[in-house]
């Protein structure tokens, strides 16, 4: 087979020439196109100036924000103070309400208590007055006698007091001879009779305050004492009879040491209980606290008249002070000796009775009060009459002034006459 020819190349292809564009047709003219352009214009300016009108306002606003702003922080901080002036208000009203309901309570109170003194002042110018008219003078003079036999006999049967209870009855008996009253004769009867009895028991009178005051002053050295001191001093060892003088052997060796060894038993074995030694402030305070209870109860006792329950009570404060203090020390047997003494003291004394001065006192109360209507009503009937003695002629002035004298006189005896 044969071979294909080879091909021929192809030709090159030329450009093309170039076309030019043809020109745009121009518009036509008309006659209206100034118009248009002077309303566009227009329209342009008119929305710029809208716009800028519209930045303005806005910019202003920008501007004015912060002073409302401020208004309205001041507006609202003068709201607050004025909330705040409305509570102040509404609580010093309240206060002041509250003040007000106590004041007049206090005025309301004050009302009764002036109403009360107003009434104590009423019943004593009705005393004044029935005194200045003679009609309560044995009342008065009445009550304070009996005031002083009332503290006469507390005195006597509280503290045995007998010189005082004397002196008490004695001005009472002054009192009742000084009313110069012909029904107080009983009273003034039995006042005699018990300050007679009064008078018998002075001399065994025994002086209760001093007592007192004696043991008081014990109890001062009772705060001095002194703790014990213990004594381990050993007794020297004495020879027996059974080993010759002079000798040391075993049975004087032997004897030593028993002896010794018995000492040692003995300090042990004591016949009082062992106590604790008294050194620190608490054990002390407890032991002193009950020797003045003790002291306290011989008072008492002393008070009361009882003689065996004060020497006790002595007697146990001196043993105390022997077996738990310093007794062989300077206040220890100052002490003892002061104890010794006052249990040697009597306390028991015989103290009248003034019950017939009571008994008397009250029946002639009893019987004044029953007549005393009478007498009053009678002296007012005296009064009454005697005015009718002044409505007299002036030539017998002289006479009408001696008989408002002579019936002074007589309204004074009436009244002692009346029963």
């Amino acid at each position: 087979m044969k071979a294909a020819p080879a091909a021929k190349p192809l030709p090159t292809p030329k450009p093309a020439p170039a076309v030019k564009p043809a020109p745009a047709p121009k518009p036509a003219r008309s006659g209206g196109g100034g118009f248009t352009t002077t309303l566009a214009a227009l329209s342009f300016l008119l929305a710029g100036g809208a716009i800028g009108g519209v930045g303005f306002l806005w910019w202003q606003q920008q501007q004015e924000n912060p002073v409302v702003h401020n208004a309205i922080d001041a507006l609202e901080a003068g709201v607050a103070d004025v909330n705040n002036g409305l509570t102040s208000a509404r609580q010093q009203f309240t206060q002041a309400t509250a003040s007000q309901k106590q004041l007049q309570e206090q005025v309301a109170k004050l009302g009764g208590e002036r109403d009360m003194l107003q009434q104590h002042l009423d019943n004593i110018e009705q005393r004044i007055v029935r005194v200045l008219e003679g009609s309560s003078r044995v009342d008065w003079m009445l009550s304070e006698a009996a005031q002083l036999v009332n503290v006469a006999e507390r005195r006597l049967s509280l503290l045995g007091d007998v010189n005082g209870g004397l002196a008490l009855l004695e001005s009472a008996e002054k009192i009742v001879a000084a009313m110069d009253e012909p029904m107080a004769r009983p009273f003034r009867q039995a006042l005699l009779n018990d300050i007679q009895a009064l008078r018998g028991a002075q001399g065994e009178v025994i002086d209760t305050e001093g007592l007192l005051l004696r043991i008081n002053s014990t109890k001062r050295l009772v705060e001095a004492l002194e703790p014990p001191r213990p004594n381990f001093k050993i007794d020297r060892v004495e020879t027996p009879e059974s080993v010759a003088p002079g000798t040391s052997g075993i049975e004087l060796a032997w004897h030593k040491i028993g002896t010794f060894m018995g000492s040692l038993v003995d300090f042990q074995r004591h016949k009082q209980p062992i106590v604790g030694i008294a050194v620190d402030p608490q054990t002390r305070f407890v032991m002193q606290q009950g020797l003045l209870l003790l002291l306290d109860q011989a008072q008492l006792s002393v008070l009361r008249g009882d003689s065996s329950t004060y020497g006790l009570a002595l007697k146990e404060v001196a043993d105390r002070v022997e077996r738990y203090t310093q007794s062989d020390s300077k206040t220890g047997k100052h002490l003892l000796a002061e104890l010794k003494l006052l249990a040697e003291q009597p306390v028991k004394q015989r103290v009248p009775e003034i019950s017939e001065s009571l008994l008397a006192m009250h029946a002639f109360r009893d019987a004044w009060n029953q007549q005393r209507p009478a007498r009053e009503a009678a002296a007012r009937r005296v009064e009454a009459a005697a005015p009718s003695d002044a409505q007299q002629p002036n030539a017998q002035q002289p006479e009408a002034s001696t008989g408002n004298q002579t019936g002074t006189s007589a309204l004074d005896a009436a009244q002692r006459r009346l029963p």
